[in-house]
């Protein structure tokens, strides 16, 4: 071999680049999978509970119209859910910007307590909510 060292290098960052963005988007996809499922499943406890009470009590006409609203209104907001799994494509290819946008934890925690108070009146508990006052905007 004539004293000479035989051997060959190659530069491989560019393939360990394109190996850590695939694994950093699957983790990324995962990881939004996980949160939408979290998103479907949140509207289900609302309707199942006016389910539950349109089931277990003789309801007057003022209480099936709330509880009717309540599962019309979740279905509305599952509908929407739906629609934003159906732009996934539209997401992963790059083609939606998210903007964040301010929340306001009032209104959040009002249309929780709104959603469970059928079912809270049906089994005759008590819920007291103090906000403090102020601000409860998260940005």
């Amino acid at each position: 071999m004539g004293g000479l060292p035989i051997g060959a290098a190659s530069d491989i960052t560019q393939r360990k680049l394109a190996e850590e963005r695939l694994k950093d988007g699957e983790q990324r996809k995962d990881e939004f999978l996980a949160m939408l499922a979290h998103e479907l499943r949140n509207p289900l406890a609302p309707i199942s509970s006016a389910a539950e009470l349109l089931r277990m009590a003789v309801l007057d006409r003022t209480r099936v119209q709330q509880t009717s609203e309540v599962i019309i209104r979740q279905i509305k907001h599952m509908t929407s859910l739906v629609d934003d799994l159906m732009d996934v494509s539209r997401v992963s290819r790059g083609l939606v910007n998210l903007d964040k946008a301010p929340l306001d934890m009032r209104q959040i925690v009002n249309e929780a307590v709104e959603q469970q108070t059928p079912l809270i009146q049906a089994r005759r508990h008590h819920l007291r909510l103090h906000l403090v006052p102020g601000s409860t905007e998260v940005p």
